[in-house]
């Protein structure tokens, strides 16, 4: 009786250490893909009973391969496999329970592409992101490497017991052949309902493929005609911030003085007021904004953005030398390929010191390419701005009078933008003042800082809409480039808060030379004429197409019904004075 005993307690030991690193492994999976949560059950009540059924089922059977898979992984002999298991298992909890941590949901495709982005960029993200967010990134390297120790742990005693192992070959079969299974295109879609344990690896996959897939041959030459002008504006410059949300420029009514100088300079310059940025991250506006993409092409399947000719093109068509300044050192990320860089002098901004004043160094770059250009110019700036680590953006020995925590915005959000913006273009002014210089500014995207949002930009699901709250100014530093602008069209007051993105580019055509109803024909509504009837902005992938294996949103951006009477008094006089 005893033996008899003794043998089915070995067993039984082994069948419940086996079961329960296989339930422990499922448990940790579906806590963090939020497949536990109330909410997401209710969300999948709701989409019927045949969907949920499949959707389950599906999701039933990837999770049953990959979590057997990766525990099979564990009891191998061989180290390096075992190793290669350990490390799978690390990376995939890792980035799952960082966006847990600092998002409160589960990873989604354009999540792991940011991360992918962040590690192949020359650029200082990835160790701002890890400054600012240090503690919850703390916290994931210390609960994804117990996590590991406890699985590689559990599995080391099952694979030093004396009972016979699962069959390891056919699992693994099935493991990896349903994970390559997924990388073909007919079945990417489903890679959103595998579990983290390959979901995130096929991600970054997935990512790399994807840029592997982007059109990288020639651009198409301008399909406009010039209309060279001899008293034309000698230096364009187009302005591209990083982060900020128009709503907080004290020149657009904010209470707490942060753009004194532009507020104080309010009659020199035409004050679009909000304005809607085409995308809620910089990839997606970048792209759009330098490639002419109109609304109704999003999203761009066709890849035309990487195919026609980008602003670059046109200001060398109309006998400009153009540059990019690059004070984030991102190009790439912003899908810049390197035949772009034929059609530009490409100047990186480095540091000299600490990151803030990188923006202040690229004013004196610009100032130089203004002072030595022997031709009218074109001059794309790519500002540092006021992406997160905010603590790290600003001057800290500067006085910031007034300004200070507004609800859930950070003081030190607002010290970065009264630096980036205010003080930015103070210097921009006593450097350029007098200079035939026309400037266009706006910034990539907005913040948003409600108890909801725990990441200030990029959201693809229902994003805020003050993530695509950007502000968008025109400055003439000269008479001439003031006549210039009149003639285009001048400043239209009833443009004020109706802006968007999408105009700017062929505003900037037509001041360049180009007739502007053929720029109109072919890219849509421009700042001199009537509002658009509609704004709108895209989060997600830009590229999406049918057979992708991310996701997309057009949402909405609200309209404000009488725009004239909403502008602020210098504004309007600007504005009137122009027309």
């Amino acid at each position: 009786m005893e033996q008899r005993s003794k043998g089915i307690s070995g067993k039984t030991k082994y069948h419940f250490a086996y079961l329960g690193l296989l339930l422990l492994l499922c448990i940790t999976a579906m806590l963090f893909d939020q497949l536990l949560h109330l909410e997401r059950l209710r969300q999948m009540a709701q989409n019927g009973l045949y969907s949920s059924l499949w959707s389950i089922g599906v999701k039933a059977l990837l999770y049953a391969l990959a979590v057997l898979g990766i525990t099979q992984m564990l009891l191998l002999v061989n180290f390096y496999l075992r190793l290669l298991a350990q490390i799978i298992l690390f990376l995939s909890l890792a980035c799952s329970v960082a966006f847990y941590l600092v998002e409160g949901r589960r990873t989604l495709a354009p999540d792991i592409a940011v991360v992918v982005d962040g590690l192949f960029s020359t650029a200082a993200l990835p160790t701002e992101t890890f400054l600012s967010f240090w503690r919850p990134l703390g916290i994931t390297f210390i609960v994804s490497a117990l996590l590991v120790m406890l699985f590689s742990l559990i599995a080391g005693k099952i694979r030093r017991s004396s009972a016979k192992l699962p069959s390891t070959p056919i699992i693994l079969t099935l493991f990896f052949g349903i994970s390559a299974l997924l990388l073909a295109p007919p079945y990417r879609g489903w890679v959103n309902e595998a579990p983290l344990y390959n979901r995130n690896i096929l991600y970054a996959v997935l990512e790399l493929i994807n840029e592997d897939s982007l059109y990288a041959g020639k651009r198409s030459v301008p399909g406009l005609p010039v209309e060279r002008r001899e008293d034309g504006i000698r230096h364009i410059i187009y302005i591209m911030d990083e982060s900020i949300l128009g709503t907080c420029l004290s020149l657009n009514g904010y209470e707490i003085p942060t753009t004194p100088f532009l507020l104080q300079n309010a009659g020199k310059l035409h004050n679009y007021g909000l304005a809607s940025s085409s995308g809620n991250l910089s990839k997606i506006s970048n792209i759009i904004c330098i490639s002419g993409l109109m609304f109704d092409e999003l999203p761009d399947s066709g890849q035309r953005g990487l195919k026609q000719a980008s602003i670059f093109d046109y200001a060398n068509q109309a006998g400009r030398e153009s540059f990019y300044v690059d004070v984030q050192r991102a190009a790439r990320s912003n899908y810049i390929m390197p035949r772009d860089m034929r059609s530009f002098n490409y100047i990186k901004v480095f540091p000299d010191g600490q990151n803030y004043n990188l923006d202040m160094k690229a004013v004196d770059i610009v100032e130089k390419i203004v002072s030595s250009a022997d031709s009218p110019t074109f001059i794309f700036l790519l500002k540092w701005g006021c992406h997160f680590d905010y603590q790290g953006r600003f001057n800290p020995e500067l006085a910031y009078p007034g300004l200070r925590r507004d609800g859930f915005i950070p003081e030190a959000y607002l010290k970065a933008l009264h630096w980036s913006v205010d003080v930015f273009f103070h210097k921009l002014f006593q450097k350029l003042s007098g200079e035939d210089v026309l400037v266009f500014y706006t910034s990539d995207h907005g913040q948003s800082f409600d108890a909801k949002s725990s990441y200030p930009h990029g959201t693809v699901i229902d994003p805020p809409v003050d993530q695509a709250t950007v502000p968008l100014l025109i400055w003439p530093f000269s008479e001439n480039a003031e006549d210039v602008f009149s003639r285009c069209g001048g400043y239209n007051p009833q443009q004020y808060n109706q802006a968007s993105h999408f105009q700017i580019f062929p505003t900037i055509l037509t001041a360049m030379g180009y007739n502007r109803e053929e720029v109109i024909r072919r890219f849509g509504s421009d700042l001199f004429g009537a509002p658009s009837p509609k704004r709108a902005f895209l989060s997600g992938d830009v590229f999406y197409s049918p057979s992708s294996y991310t996701t997309y949103r057009i949402n909405d951006f609200p309209t404000i019904a009488d725009a004239k009477a909403n502008a602020p008094a210098a504004a309007m006089t600007a504005g009137e004075a122009a027309r």
